[in-house]
C-alpha cells in the first residue's frame, strides 16, 4: 500500500525502512527519519539488583515474585549495592533479605502525618546509609542501615535534595533542591569540579557508574548523563533527553526546530536527521512553542519560566533577542502574511501581537479575566481573516471562540468545554477544528475532536477518539487528523490512522514533509514525499 492510500496525501510518502543518523534502531511503518536518538531515554520508577537477576519497578505497591515480599502502599524501592539486601519506603521502611525476601527489619517514621510518605530512596555507595524523601518535606532524610538511626537533615549548611559518593571516594554529588544547583565536589579539596544551574524541581534521583567517571542524573525534564572528569554532560548533541512539545519545519522544507522539557530547542538537518545547532535556555522550565521567522532566518521559541520569546540567528545558532513578554509563554505563531508575531501567555487567555520586524508591541487581548489557565491554544486562519482561541469568562469554563482579525471581539463557536488541547484550520479556511477531553477520575478520560464549518457557522461534526494532544488537517483538506487518529471530512472516505500517537505535529508549508513526535518520546519522527 503506498503511502497515498495509507495517509490520503495527494502524493506518495517514501516507505523505506531506514535507520536514524546514529545508526539507531528501524522505524515504523512509513518513517524515513528519526530526530534525535534513543539512548538514555526513559521514565518510571525502577531499581535493579547490581548482578542483574532482579528487577523491581512499580508505586502503590512493591512486589518481587514471592507471596513473602508485601509492602502495601509502597512508593519507593532499591537495592544495596552488593545486592543483599532490598529497602522499600511508604507509610515505613522495610528491609528484606534480597536472597530469601524475608523481611529482617521495619523502620517507622516519625510524624508521618506531617511529613508524608517515603516515595523516593537510594543506598549510599558503600551501602552503610539510606538517603530518602517524604512527600510533604523539601529535604533529603537519612538512616544509618545498621543501626536504624533517623536523621532529619543530611546537611544543614546546603538545601540537599540528594547526596552520594561515588564508588572509587573520589567524588561527591550534591543535587540543591527545587531551583538549586547540582554540583560535583572533589572530596579530598572540597573543591566544586563542576556545576549545572538550576532547574524547576530536584533532579532526586542520581547514580553512579561503578568505575564512577560518570553520573547518570533524572529529572522530569530528562535524563542526563556527565562525564566526571571533564564536565561535559554526554549525548546532549545527539537530540533531546527531555519530551518534544513543540515542532516547525522552516519555510523552505529544510530544517525542523524541535523543543522539549529539557528547555533545549533543536535543529536539524530534514534530509539528514544530523543536528544544526543545540540552542540552550537557560533557567527555563521547558520549551513550549517553536516557529521559524517568514524569511527562515530565525527561529523563535517560548519556554516555561523565562517570561522571554527567545530569537535565534539559523546559520549561526547565537541568540540574538529576546523579546520580553512578562508572563509564561504558552504559544507563538507568526500571522499568514508574515507580518505579525502573535504570542500567547499562559495567564487570563492573553494574545499579544508584535511587529514581526521590529517586535515592538502592537496590540493585545484577552478572553478572559483571572483566570490561570496553564494552556492557551489558538490558531490563525490560512487566509488570515480570522483568529480561533479560547473564551473564558468563568474560570474552568472554557469555549471556542473567534474574532474578524483586525477586530478582536469574540464570536462564540462553541459550549462549555473544560481541557481543549489543541485549535486549527483546515488549508482552504472552510473548516475549524479542535480536540477536548473530559476528566472523569484519575485516570478517566473522555475525548472529543469537533469540526465547525465557516460557511454554515455551526459545528457539522463531532468525533470520539483517543487520547488527543494535537489536531491538523492533511495538506488536501480530506483528513483531520486527531492524536492517532485520520478522520475523513466525507464519510465516503475510509478512517484512518497514523502509525504513532503524536504529542504534537507539523507539515511543511508544500505539504512534502510532516513531522511528528510520539506522546511522552525525547525523539521526532520524519515523513517525506516524493514528487
Amino acid at each position: 500500500m503506498t503511502m497515498l492510500r495509507a495517509l490520503a496525501f495527494s502524493t506518495v510518502f517514501t516507505f523505506v525502512p531506514m535507520y536514524d543518523a546514529l545508526g539507531q534502531g528501524s522505524f515504523p511503518a512509513g518513517v524515513t527519519m528519526r530526530l534525535g536518538t534513543t539512548k538514555l531515554r526513559h521514565g518510571g520508577v525502577a531499581a535493579c539488583s547490581p548482578d542483574g537477576t532482579m528487577l523491581a519497578r512499580g508505586a502503590s505497591g512493591i512486589r518481587l515474585g514471592s507471596d513473602k515480599l508485601r509492602h502495601a502502599g509502597a512508593q519507593g524501592v532499591t537495592f544495596s549495592p552488593d545486592g543483599s539486601t532490598i529497602a522499600t519506603g511508604g507509610g515505613d521502611i522495610r528491609l528484606w533479605d534480597a536472597k530469601t525476601l524475608n523481611l529482617q527489619c521495619v523502620l517507622p517514621l516519625p510524624n508521618r502525618i506531617r511529613d508524608g510518605d517515603v516515595y523516593r530512596m537510594r543506598f549510599t555507595s558503600d551501602g552503610k546509609t539510606l538517603h530518602f524523601h517524604r512527600a510533604n518535606v523539601e529535604r533529603l532524610w537519612a538512616i544509618d542501615v545498621a543501626s536504624g538511626q533517623l536523621v532529619a537533615n543530611v546537611d544543614p549548611k546546603m538545601n540537599i535534595a540528594a547526596t552520594d559518593v561515588s564508588p572509587d571516594g573520589k567524588w561527591r554529588v550534591v543535587d540543591g533542591g527545587q531551583f538549586g544547583e547540582l554540583r560535583v565536589l572533589d572530596r579530598a579539596s572540597g573543591k566544586v569540579r563542576f556545576r549545572v544551574p538550576g532547574v524547576p524541581g530536584s533532579y532526586g534521583c542520581l547514580a553512579f557508574s561503578p568505575d564512577g567517571n560518570r553520573l547518570a542524573s533524572f529529572h522530569w525534564s530528562g535524563a542526563h548523563l556527565w562525564d566526571l572528569n571533564t564536565g561535559k554532560c554526554l549525548l546532549e548533541d545527539e537530540g533531546h533527553m527531555g519530551v518534544i512539545g513543540a515542532i516547525d519545519i522552516s519555510p523552505d522544507g529544510a530544517k525542523v526546530a524541535t523543543g522539549a522539557s529539557d528547555s533545549n530547542v533543536f535543529l536539524w538537518d530534514a534530509k539528514t536527521g544530523k543536528v544544526r545547532h543545540r540552542l540552550p535556555v537557560a533557567g527555563g522550565a521547558g520549551i513550549t512553542s517553536v516557529a521559524f521567522a517568514p524569511d527562515g532566518r530565525s527561529v523563535l521559541a517560548g519556554c516555561y519560566l523565562t517570561q522571554f520569546v527567545h530569537v535565534w540567528d539559523v546559520a549561526t545558532g547565537k541568540e540574538i533577542r529576546r523579546v520580553p513578554i512578562n508572563d509564561y509563554v504558552a504559544r507563538i505563531q507568526f500571522s499568514p502574511d508574515g507580518k505579525m508575531l502573535a504570542v500567547a501567555t499562559w495567564r487570563d487567555l492573553t494574545v499579544i501581537f508584535f511587529d514581526a520586524v521590529t517586535f515592538k508591541e502592537r496590540s493585545r487581548h484577552s478572553w478572559a479575566t483571572g483566570v490561570g489557565t496553564g494552556h492557551n491554544p489558538f490558531q490563525f486562519s490560512p487566509d488570515g481573516k480570522h483568529l480561533a482561541a479560547l473564551y473564558a469568562p468563568v474560570a474552568g469554563a472554557d469555549a471556542i471562540a473567534l474574532a474578524n482579525l483586525p477586530n478582536t471581539k469574540p464570536q462564540i463557536v462553541s459550549g462549555e468545554m473544560r481541557h481543549v488541547t489543541d485549535i486549527a484550520f483546515s488549508p482552504d479556511a472552510e473548516f475549524l477544528a479542535w480536540c477536548e477531553f473530559t476528566a472523569r477520575g484519575l485516570d478517566d478520560f473522555t475525548w472529543h475532536a469537533h469540526l465547525f464549518d465557516m460557511r454554515q457557522n455551526r459545528t457539522v461534526k463531532k468525533f470520539k477518539v483517543n487520547e488527543c494532544s494535537c489536531v491538523a488537517f492533511t495538506p488536501d483538506g480530506r483528513y483531520l487528523i486527531a492524536g492517532k487518529q485520520m478522520l475523513p471530512l466525507d464519510p465516503k472516505r475510509p478512517a484512518l490512522e497514523l502509525p504513532i500517537s503524536p504529542r504534537c505535529l507539523v507539515f511543511s508549508r508544500d505539504g512534502r514533509l510532516l513531522v511528528a513526535a510520539p506522546l511522552e518520546s525525547a525523539t521526532a519522527r520524519l515523513w517525506s514525499k516524493t514528487p
